[in-house]
Formats: structure tokens, C-alpha cells, sequence
């Protein structure tokens, strides 16, 4: 039984850490220091955009924080299948019998694997809330709820596409 894991890329994930602290300093600085001077746009203006940056922020820093401290997180090939903890929005574990097809879906300069399965509104289903939303987008723009990047990962996309058919072609079942 063969099973290859791969782990979260750690630099990008601080990297995201260190530009939402930034951002959240800099929505403090909007809400407490903007009152102090002369402000040519409206007041509500400038609170709304601290408080949208601050919360918005805030949360990137959260889900990136939990991510960065998590060993589980990563994708791992096995005989069973993919299990899919790459993101916030990852499914968990896509059997291969259920596998119909994986295909390359380009986005502006970004390759996504986009997993298309014999049954996708089963993950719609095991969704709630903003996840929800992100799979069923993804279910509308590609025709699956399952898309893998590989920039959350410490593999390139043609590696993780390489190994990801391998595995699929290996324990397939025809």
C-alpha cells in the first residue's frame, strides 16, 4: 500500500499571515487615527472601509494561523483515494471509484486539477455555510466542487497532476 502525502507550502501561508497583520494595523489606523484628521470623504466611508478591511483580515489571519499549526493538512494519495485537506474549502477523502475524470482548468495565470466525480452533489451536500458557496461556485464555473490548486502546496502543478493520474490509473476501477 503505497501512500504519498504532500504538506502545505508554510512560506506562502506566512506570508499571508504577515500581510494581514499589516492590513489589520492599517484598519486600526484608519478607524482610530482618521477622526483625528481632516477627512475629504465621509466619515462612514472610512469607518466602513476599516471595519470591512479589519474584519476581512482578521479572518484570512485566523484561517491561515489554524492552517500553519495543523500537521494534517496537506493532500495524501493512498489506495483509497485523495484526501483533500488543501484549504478551507477541501472535501476530505474522494474515493477513486468515484473518480470519472481529472482534467486541467486554467484561471487568469493559475493552474487548477479540477477532480470530476460520479456523484459531485454528495460533497455539495456535506457542506454548510461559506463552503458551501465555494464548492457550489466551483460547481457551476468547472462542473465539479472538487478543484485542487497546487499554490497552497510544496509540489508543482505538473508533479501533482502526475501523481494524482498515477494513483488514479493504479486503483481505478474499470
Amino acid at each position: 500500500m503505497e501512500t504519498i502525502t504532500i504538506k502545505l507550502n508554510k512560506w506562502r501561508l506566512l506570508l499571508i499571515i504577515v500581510i494581514s497583520v499589516i492590513f489589520i494595523m492599517n484598519a486600526l489606523t484608519i478607524l482610530f487615527e482618521a477622526k483625528n484628521e481632516v477627512v475629504k470623504t465621509t466619515p462612514v466611508l472610512v469607518n466602513l472601509v476599516g471595519i470591512s478591511t479589519l474584519l476581512f483580515f482578521s479572518v484570512v489571519l485566523y484561517v491561515a494561523s489554524k492552517q500553519l499549526f495543523n500537521p494534517e493538512l496537506g493532500l495524501t494519495f493512498d489506495d483509497e483515494g485523495i484526501n483533500d485537506h488543501s484549504n478551507g474549502v477541501a472535501v476530505g477523502l474522494v474515493k477513486w471509484e468515484n473518480i470519472i475524470d481529472i482534467k486541467t482548468h486554467r484561471f487568469l495565470f493559475m493552474k487548477s486539477m479540477v477532480i470530476y466525480t460520479n456523484n459531485p452533489e454528495k460533497y455539495l451536500r456535506e457542506a454548510k455555510g461559506l463552503k458551501l458557496r465555494v464548492l457550489a461556485g466551483n460547481l457551476t464555473r468547472t462542473k465539479s466542487p472538487i478543484v485542487i490548486s497546487s499554490k497552497s502546496l510544496k509540489i508543482s502543478y505538473s508533479n501533482l497532476e502526475e501523481t494524482t493520474r498515477r494513483f488514479w490509473n493504479k486503483n481505478k476501477k474499470i
